[in-house]
Parts: C-alpha cells; sequence; structure tokens
C-alpha cells in the first residue's frame, strides 16, 4: 500500500490516533514502555504481561470485572503496514491471556 493511500486514511481516524510512518522499531518499543511505566505509576504492577514472536505485546490490570490493556498490534486499516499502541477498556476473562484475539 502506498504512502499516499495511507495518508488517505487519516480522515478516517479518531483524534486520539496519531500515525508516525517514519517511527522505528526501538522508538515504537520506547513509547509502549512510557505508556506502560504511566498506568503503572497510577496503578501498580500489571496482573500479567504477555509477548509473542509476532511483536505482539499486551499489559493487563484487573479492575473488578474489568480490564485495563496497554497493547501493540497489527493496523489492519493499513494491511499490516503499521503497528498500533493502545490503551483498550474490555470485560476480564481467560481470552486475555491469548495475543490472537
Amino acid at each position: 500500500m502506498s504512502l499516499m493511500v495511507l495518508e488517505e486514511l487519516d480522515e478516517d481516524l479518531p483524534p486520539s490516533f496519531t500515525r508516525h510512518p517514519d517511527a522505528r522499531r526501538a522508538g515504537f518499543h520506547a513509547e509502549r514502555d512510557r505508556l506502560t511505566a504511566l498506568v503503572t505509576a497510577r496503578l501498580g504492577a500489571a496482573e500479567m504481561v504477555l509477548t509473542a514472536a509476532s511483536d505482539r505485546y499486551r499489559a493487563v490490570w484487573r479492575r473488578g470485572d474489568r480490564a485495563l490493556l496497554v497493547e501493540t498490534m497489527d493496523d489492519i486499516a493499513s494491511y499490516s503496514e503499521y503497528d498500533v499502541l493502545g490503551l483498550r477498556l474490555r470485560p476480564y476473562g481467560p481470552p486475555l491471556t491469548d495475543l490472537t484475539d
């Protein structure tokens, strides 16, 4: 997918989404670690931290029946040209240990 086509997707992204097409893997990991540290400072150590060979990452903090996640994953909108770093709230449950969802 060309960069021009990816830029056309920007108008479909929410305001909280920022694309950094020139970012390198080390910078992406540093931002992931920074976000994880901010959440850890507020909530304490994550209940679990999962990594996968495909460079997937998930840190999980449980709060009652909900889980707060710091995650990295493929960006489906760019046909996996980019990776996504996100903060997500979802129901707590066993699927959190599977990085394929």
